[in-house]
């Protein structure tokens, strides 16, 4: 569940891609209906650090085992006016997410407590990530100037029961 932030670092990154976006966050906050009994999103926090890249730090508690029944999934949309546009949309059982061994999932075991990549469930907890750095050289260079939306949620039984939303601008 923790790596609710990750996932959504994941759905950026494009291997070799070198493009420089100049990103305005405006809002990263955690999916409204939330179950609180399942994570307490803390002091988990994303704020701008430079121009071209954001740090990630912060507390949060696991209250439940999350284990494969629970299903990651992202959407990437572009809004124009009142109308949203998919760009990409992705599904994956938490377990398979968490074992992989991509760059973003290493860095952020090695600057947090997330237990080892074949923890399946990840186990409840107190969790911290002190002071990931995300730059926007991760992002795919497909991306038109404007506002975006990056979804990325956690469901249960088809019910949605966690996740992040971030909205910025592309420019």
């Amino acid at each position: 569940m923790g790596t609710i932030i990750v996932f959504i670092l994941l759905t950026l990154s494009a291997p070799g891609m070198i493009r420089s976006y100049e990103v305005t966050l405006n809002s990263f906050a955690p999916y409204a209906d939330s179950d609180r009994g399942l994570i307490d999103y803390g002091t988990l926090r994303m704020n701008k650090k430079t121009r071209s890249s954001f740090m990630i730090s912060g507390n949060f508690t696991v209250l439940q085992n999350v284990g494969r029944e629970y299903l990651t999934s992202f959407e990437l949309v572009q809004v124009i006016g009142d109308q949203s546009r998919p760009i990409v949309r992705a599904e994956q059982n938490f377990c398979q997410f968490y074992s992989t061994d991509y760059d973003m999932l290493l860095a952020l075991r090695s600057v947090s407590n997330w237990p080892p990549k074949d923890s399946c469930p990840f186990p409840k907890g107190e969790y911290y990530i002190n002071g990931y750095e995300a730059t926007t050289k991760q992002m795919p260079p497909i991306l038109a100037p404007g506002l975006y939306l990056l979804k990325f949620m956690v469901s249960l039984n088809g019910k949605q029961v966690g996740g992040y939303i971030l909205k910025g601008n592309v420019g």
